[in-house]
């Protein structure tokens, strides 16, 4: 099996945080060392011509380059560094989308190719991207992991204490990771927790805490790891997360969700006031998420998504918290994946109506 990378960074700060955090948990012992060299990987970066500096000279890079190729391509040179406004928000995703269509144009026809369309401020825990290509291998089309935010400002350090001077690699267990990521959360993410009295307007995933650090969620968009498409696509209709992958597979049985942590470990993270205008006014209710999930005209198999409780373990002594949690969570999954398909239905219908939209 081949890998090919696309992922974009540019902007000092971004390249810095891909340096220092991102390209270094990749090479933790059970990711890319685990599967990847450079006959069978390929880590294709793509960045502004003025940032294209930022990389000479990086140990990380040349540490990467005993298991993948690495390229750099080049952006236009319109996209800022900072976004800012909502306008410059929807932009840089736009960015980000072209450039995971590119890694998907790029792997196109080739036989036993797999895409990964990940971004430059994740990190990885040891063995996450290991088990993902043993799934592969074990004949997934697809590898899908939901994936928290944390905040910058209070996550990073939490996260920047597993570095080992001398050592290239970051290597942090799962559960570590996880243990950082309700302190280290990002101020948008509390809001998701089921019962916030301000819960968040954008519930794509939402959790339930269980223990002192652990906690259960449930999500509608999780992000491609792996992916092995069946067939070509021409444009990307949103971000990867949302609809590509049930777009390019056609079985959508060999989709494979994670379902704990222990498996596959990821996070990402962005400044405190990121996400800010999700900001919610009212507490969480089920009929709520399910007429905002419903106008996503999701695939029926995405929406099963959330039936699955996603198990984000930080210790051994959270596991009965943790499964009280995934209990207690599942009729309310269940209301509102029948209530989104009733009211996707309606919508539907109507739209089909002479004169409808």
């Amino acid at each position: 099996m081949r890998y090919h990378f696309a992922i974009p960074c540019w902007g000092s700060f971004f390249v810095d945080y891909f340096l220092k955090l991102s390209l270094p948990s990749m090479l933790a012992p059970g990711n890319l060392p685990s599967f990847a060299a450079p006959d069978n990987c390929r880590i294709q970066i793509y960045t502004r011509p003025e940032d294209r500096p930022l990389f000479d000279g990086a140990a990380i890079i040349d540490a990467a380059r005993a298991f993948a190729v690495i390229e750099f391509r080049m952006l236009p040179e319109q996209y800022s560094t900072s976004f800012t406004t909502a306008e410059e928000e929807g932009l840089k995703c736009d960015m980000m989308s072209l450039v995971h269509m590119a890694g998907i144009k790029a792997t196109q026809g080739q036989a036993d190719t797999v895409v990964s369309l990940v971004n430059a401020d994740l990190i990885y825990a040891d063995g996450a991207l290991g088990h993902a290509a043993r799934r592969i291998d074990a004949g997934a089309a697809a590898v899908l992991a939901a994936i928290p935010r944390m905040s910058l400002e209070s996550g990073r350090p939490l996260i920047e204490a597993f570095a080992r001077p001398g050592q290239a690699e970051l290597a942090i267990a799962p559960r570590d990771l996880v243990g950082c990521m309700r302190p280290g959360m990002l101020p948008e993410w509390r809001t998701r927790e089921w019962g916030h009295p301000n819960f968040t307007q954008w519930p794509n995933q939402f959790f339930w805490p269980a223990g002192e650090k652990s906690f259960v969620m449930r999500a509608l968009h999780a992000h491609p790891i792996f992916v092995r498409p069946d067939h070509a696509l021409q444009r990307l209709t949103m971000t990867v997360d949302r609809d590509y992958v049930f777009m390019a597979v056609d079985n959508h049985d060999r989709i494979e969700l994670i379902d704990t942590t222990d498996d596959v470990c990821m996070v990402d993270m962005s400044p405190d006031d990121y996400l800010e205008r999700s900001l919610g006014t009212v507490g969480s209710d089920a009929t709520t998420v399910a007429h905002w999930i419903a106008g996503f005209d999701a695939k029926p198999a995405q929406l099963r998504q959330i039936l699955t409780p996603i198990r984000f373990v930080a210790d051994e002594a959270d596991i009965p918290a943790i499964d009280a949690a995934a209990a207690d969570s599942q009729p309310i999954a269940q209301q509102i994946v029948s209530q989104a398909r009733t009211f996707g239905f309606f919508s539907q219908k109507f739209s089909d109506q002479p004169g409808g939209g």
